[in-house]
């Protein structure tokens, strides 16, 4: 993957991103170690790369994760990117930890992977939740970066983000939809970020001091637990079980590969 990600750096304007094992999410030294793993082999392939330059690791955003990203950030100036994210308390640490970014999930990954199946209740409100929060509180390293997104209407309802994942299959879709079709006179592709009511409610309901919830274990757990009665929990455990049947997936590709 490392002589992979080598191929593909010199294509990009940004940084590369790379997720640590999924088994490591409950871990917080073995997370930590997998990053610098990931860091020290980019530098021993490509000696005169500089790799915290051109890295971010996405690390699951379980408490273990954030602390994680946090001594990343802080102690080693790798980049981390807060993933499986789908609560404005996991986006609080994340940006008390520095993350340079967090990856709140639209959609739970099931709809890539199950056919016919849709999520119930999509997180786009957690997308425009959370970048108001860093705005009004003066989080500017961190951006929300919108993931898990199913359609070129839920990309164009967050445009106003900093940053957002788009699918290939999205990108030509929206490479071939025409400029009167996404105008703001079409309802199914207005930003929310445009809806000044809806905005002004968000920031209305946002804590009015940071949540400071970085070195309160026990608070961001009850806190995440009660959001939405455990549902947005629910879906961060669902999407490390997928991360992790695709990490064995891989791992057998590999092995039978190495097998050869």
């Amino acid at each position: 993957m490392i002589n992979l990600g080598l191929q593909i750096l010199p294509h990009l304007q940004g940084r590369l991103h790379i997720q640590v094992n999924p088994f490591d999410a409950y871990s917080t030294q073995r997370t930590i170690a997998a990053a610098q793993r990931i860091i020290h082999l980019f530098e021993h392939l490509s000696p005169d790369l500089k790799a915290q330059d051109h890295v971010c690791i996405k690390i699951p955003s379980t408490w273990e994760g954030l602390q994680a990203c946090r001594v990343l950030e802080r102690d080693y100036g790798i980049s981390t990117l807060a993933t499986t994210l789908f609560a404005l308390e996991q986006a609080a640490v994340a940006a008390e930890a520095g993350c340079r970014y967090i990856a709140p999930y639209v959609n739970e990954l099931a709809v890539h992977f199950e056919e016919g199946f849709v999520d119930p209740s999509p997180n786009r409100h957690v997308c425009v939740q959370a970048q108001l929060y860093f705005e009004k509180h003066g989080y500017t390293r961190t951006a929300a970066l919108p993931a898990s997104l199913t359609s070129i209407s839920e990309c164009m309802s967050l445009a106003g983000v900093k940053d957002i994942t788009i699918a290939p299959t999205l990108l030509r879709e929206l490479n071939t939809t025409t400029s009167p079709d996404i105008s703001a006179n079409n309802d199914e592709f207005k930003s929310l970020f445009d809806n000044e009511e809806y905005v002004k409610k968000i920031t209305d309901e946002l804590p009015q001091q940071p949540l400071g919830l970085i070195d309160d274990e026990e608070k961001f757990r009850m806190l995440f637990t009660r959001r939405d009665g455990g549902k947005q929990e629910i879906k961060q455990i669902k999407a490390i079980n997928v991360f992790a049947d695709m990490q064995v997936k891989m791992e057998g590709i590999v092995r039978t590969y190495l097998r050869g």
